[in-house]
């Protein structure tokens, strides 16, 4: 074991931590932005939040319902550490959402 492995259970992590239950997701994203700071590893974090996606990435992928491709990328330029409730954020994460409703009504027709 080299120590690289990204895919580590993040219940695990909250034990050593010492909490009792799953990591507050306010402080898990502290951790990953902790984590891609230090380590400068290849991180690819999965979710259905926007936002979060903004704060965690340096792009945001969207894909298209069945089957899954490319639909469009947008670079995160934005510096670190980020704040969820960043103004340049949230103008960021407004975007993707409009290209998000955009592409699912495109999808629709």
């Amino acid at each position: 074991h080299d120590g690289d492995d990204i895919f580590i259970s993040w219940d695990i992590i909250s034990k050593v931590k010492g909490y009792s239950k799953p990591i507050p997701k306010y402080l898990l994203n502290g951790d990953i932005q902790e984590i891609f700071t230090k380590r400068k590893k290849t991180i690819v974090l999965v979710t259905h939040n926007i936002r979060e996606a903004v704060c965690l990435g340096d792009r945001v992928v969207l894909f298209s319902p069945n089957p899954g491709r490319v639909q469009q990328v947008f670079d995160v330029n934005l510096p670190r550490p980020r704040r969820m409730n960043d103004p340049a954020l949230a103008n960021l994460a407004a975007e993707v959402t409009t290209a998000l409703s955009a592409h699912l009504t495109a999808d629709k027709q």
